[in-house]
Parts: C-alpha cells; sequence; structure tokens
C-alpha cells in the first residue's frame, strides 16, 4: 500500500511473501462501515502432505492485518478431516466479526464434511477411531461390503487364498475376504509416509515392512493381533525394502535371514517381561 507524498509515493504498508495469490480474491471496500475502505484478498499454499489457506484483511484505519487461515495436515492419518482454523488479531471483538462475515462470503468457515463411520470413504478415520495410533496389541476391525474403493496407488498385493492384502501408497493395509466379498483396515498407520511397502505370509500371520521405518510389522487374523518388530537378539531391524519368506525365514533385503519362530519367541518374551 502506497502513499502519495508530492509527486512520488512511499510505502506505508506491504504484506509477508504470498505463495499462491487468487487475483478474483483482490478487493478494495468498506467491511467495517467506518468510512475508510479494506484491502481483501487471499493467499494458499497446498502439497501432497497438507496445505493452508488464508483470507486477509487489512485495515487501513487500524493499520492492521486481520486474518483467518483454514490448514489441514493429510499426513496425520489420526488426525481430524476438518481444518484447524488460526485467527490472527483476534483481540478486536469488532473487527472479528467483520472478518467472520467476509469469511464466509469468499468460502471459508464453512461445515466441515459429516464423517460416516459405516462408509468405507471412512475406513481409516474409523480404524484410528477405535485403535488410536497403536502399533501392537489387539485391534478393532470394522468389515465393509464389496471391494475396497482404490482411492490411491496400490503399492503391493498379495493373495493368500482367502485373504487379498493390498497396501496403498499413503494409505492402510486392507484385507478383502474374496469368499465374503468383504474388507476391513487391518492397519493405518498414523503418519501417512509409514506405509506397507511390502508383504509376506507364514500361514498365518502378515508380514510387512513399512516405509521410512525400520523394523518389522505382522498382523494375525485369527485374533486381530498387530505386533511390531524393533530389533532381533539385541540388534536392531532396518528399513526393510525387500521381504521374501522361505522356510519360516524371513529374508529381509535378500541377506539378513530372521528365524520365524526365534523373533516370535523373543517378542512374546519382552512383552511378559514388560507386563511383570
Amino acid at each position: 500500500m502506497l502513499e502519495q507524498i508530492g509527486e512520488t509515493y512511499k510505502v506505508i504498508w506491504k504484506s509477508d511473501r504470498l505463495y499462491n495469490t487468487i487475483a478474483t480474491a483482490f478487493e478494495v471496500q468498506d467491511v467495517d462501515g467506518d468510512g475508510n475502505r479494506e484491502v481483501i484478498f487471499e493467499d494458499q499454499s497446498y502439497g501432497t502432505g497438507g496445505g493452508s489457506r488464508s483470507l486477509m484483511v487489512y485495515s487501513t484505519s487500524n493499520t492492521r492485518l486481520f486474518s483467518v487461515t483454514e490448514s489441514l495436515n493429510w499426513q496425520d492419518r489420526a488426525g481430524p478431516v476438518s481444518p484447524e482454523i488460526e485467527i490472527i488479531s483476534a483481540d478486536a471483538p469488532d473487527m472479528i466479526r467483520v472478518l467472520e462475515a467476509v469469511a464466509k462470503s469468499h468460502g471459508f468457515l464453512q461445515p466441515g464434511k459429516v464423517v460416516d463411520f459405516d462408509s468405507p470413504e471412512f475406513s481409516v478415520q474409523r480404524w484410528h477411531k477405535e485403535n488410536g495410533t497403536r502399533t501392537s496389541g489387539i485391534v478393532r476391525l470394522h468389515y465393509y461390503e464389496g471391494h475396497p474403493p482404490c482411492k490411491a496407488t496400490v503399492v503391493t498385493t498379495l493373495d493368500t487364498g482367502t485373504v487379498l492384502w493390498m497396501s496403498f501408497f499413503k494409505g492402510p493395509l486392507i484385507g478383502y475376504e474374496k469368499l465374503n466379498d468383504r474388507h476391513f483396515v487391518a492397519f493405518s498407520a498414523a503418519w501417512s509416509y509409514n506405509w506397507a511397502k511390502n508383504l509376506a505370509f507364514d500361514g498365518q500371520s502378515l508380514w510387512f515392512g513399512s516405509h521410512c521405518k525400520n523394523g518389522l510389522m505382522s498382523f494375525r487374523l485369527a485374533d486381530n493381533r498387530l505386533e511390531s518388530y524393533e530389533s532381533f537378539q539385541g540388534t536392531g531391524l532396518p528399513e526393510v525394502e525387500k521381504l521374501e519368506l522361505d522356510d519360516r525365514v524371513l529374508i529381509l533385503n535378500g541377506t539378513l535371514t530372521v528365524p520365524l519362530d526365534a523373533l516370535i519367541k523373543g517378542i512374546s518374551l519382552s512383552t511378559k517381561l514388560q507386563v511383570n
């Protein structure tokens, strides 16, 4: 914003750096009825992991910037689906009411999307609602009719006969019961980048390694038990890029061998010691 001084101008206010301004959302009008016009504009920035958009109102009479920002974090699978709201300069109640009205007229502060936990569209939200962010223990499953909807890229699949296991990019690990024509979320990582990237089945448990995470995990459908394995015989397990199973021996990354029975026994002893 410029103020004329003689035959030239000086800057009396400028915004912080903007990332993606919307040309159609730039207005100069008197929104608070005090006879002075305010500058109204929007800014937004989105990526694959989240994003935000802001409506800003600069008051020329108060020489202050007011704003409403709606932020989403898609990386947090255990978090809310509605945006987080932040209001800057909330210490001016009269202006906040004006800001709210202007924001609504620009499509902000709208009712959040209704979450239907019985719909497969919100299967991940239901899993975290019932299981939190756990990576071990007995988990609650909810069954949805039909084949799982594929809204994300399928990273890997494994057909174990009655169940087709599917892992989705930045998404959950899902089991599809072919005979019953229904599916369920077996595991959903709290951080979207920890998706299951390889699968192996020993006849009872499904084994998998996670993206950007060291160690192994397993899921046993017989009792809905989820387990995490971070080390074996005192040595930390690496991030598993490749997973194979040969005669009850897990082969990690083509070279590291881990006997299943010894691994499971070690976890059981560790768990028992922790309980005692």
